[in-house]
């Protein structure tokens, strides 16, 4: 399966595509938070840290959001038809709606095996295929103009069409909310991202063929962009780029489908400065700001924490 067909079916690693769809199911939880990208890219980069002794083993249980709203019903996907002026945009946004269509190849709307929990509310479908619009431009405008065209194929999924070849572009960004645990008035320490010294650690010692380049962003936190060559293991050859940015996740991968050998548009610095540019922030500060409206956020009261509550925490 490539990863396109994966992020279009929502498969992952977990759900069976081959198991009957219960076409009854009456549940209308929406999902909120959960990404394609989540499983895969994140854990390539938590099992470097964990080899390299900087991250231990730790669960999150994400749960789905209850509530019904009859003037914004669940929707199964976003369809080729939807404004690039949505209503569900927030006025006196700096990152205005987007200008230019680009072309879109989504896959026709289907129920999953999970039902309705896998829908989002209409005007949260709406306001993403504006967000994905105007990602479309602003990656069109930074990447080469030998990576080709862009086309729109699934939430946070594009495709690079030039005259050589295809690449998949992959974006994600997911916002958690603070520990409940935590004593009221305080507030859950701060982790660093990983640096290339602990994801380069630990690459060597699970033998991944990455390399990596260090990104900043203009307040001063820091992300990593690495590359990965064809082999056994990983079968894709791609870039990424991926850290947290105002407290939300957030992953840019480019990349060929599986075992087929590609020229990258970009190489580490360059996706670096594309991703610390003011257009691409802007991106990026948007969906800080309206990650519920985005569906991008997942609610505090649906997610189950293992382990001791985070020690250290601060007023």
């Amino acid at each position: 399966m490539t990863r396109r067909e994966a992020a279009d079916d929502w498969s992952g690693d977990v759900i069976d595509l081959d198991a009957p769809i219960d076409e009854d199911d009456d549940d209308d939880t929406p999902l909120s938070g959960a990404w394609p990208w989540h499983g895969r890219r994140i854990s390539l980069v938590a099992a470097a840290l964990v080899a390299a002794g900087v991250l231990t083993a730790a669960g999150i249980v994400v749960l789905q959001p209850s509530g019904k709203k009859q003037d914004d019903p669940l929707l199964p996907g976003m369809t080729a038809d939807m404004p690039l002026h949505p209503d569900a945009w927030p006025k006196g946004a700096r990152l205005v709606p987007p200008t230019k269509a680009y072309p879109v190849d989504l896959p026709a709307p289907r129920n999953p095996p999970l039902g309705k929990r896998w829908w989002l509310r209409r005007s949260q479908l709406e306001l993403q295929f504006a967000f994905y619009q105007r990602l479309a431009d602003v990656l069109h405008t930074l990447l080469p103009p030998s990576a080709g065209g862009i086309t729109l194929t699934g939430r946070g999924s594009f495709i690079l069409a030039s005259e050589h070849e295809t690449l998949h572009v992959q974006f994600g960004a997911e916002t958690f909310p603070p520990d409940p645990r935590l004593p009221p008035g305080t507030k859950e320490p701060s982790k660093p991202d990983p640096t290339c010294a602990d994801l380069d650690a630990g690459n060597r010692a699970l033998n991944f063929p990455r390399v990596c380049h260090q990104g900043v962003f203009p307040n001063g936190e820091t992300f990593t962009v690495w590359t990965n060559d064809l082999d056994l293991v990983h079968p894709e050859q791609h870039i990424s780029a991926e850290g947290t940015y105002r407290d939300q996740s957030f992953m840019l991968d480019i990349g060929g489908g599986p075992g087929e050998p590609i020229a990258l548009p970009v190489d580490g610095a360059r996706l670096a400065a594309i991703v610390s540019d003011p257009r691409f922030m802007q991106l990026l500060d948007f969906s800080a700001e309206n990650t519920h409206a985005l569906g991008f956020a997942v609610p505090d009261e649906n997610i189950v924490r293992a382990g001791p509550p985070p020690s250290g925490v601060r007023s």
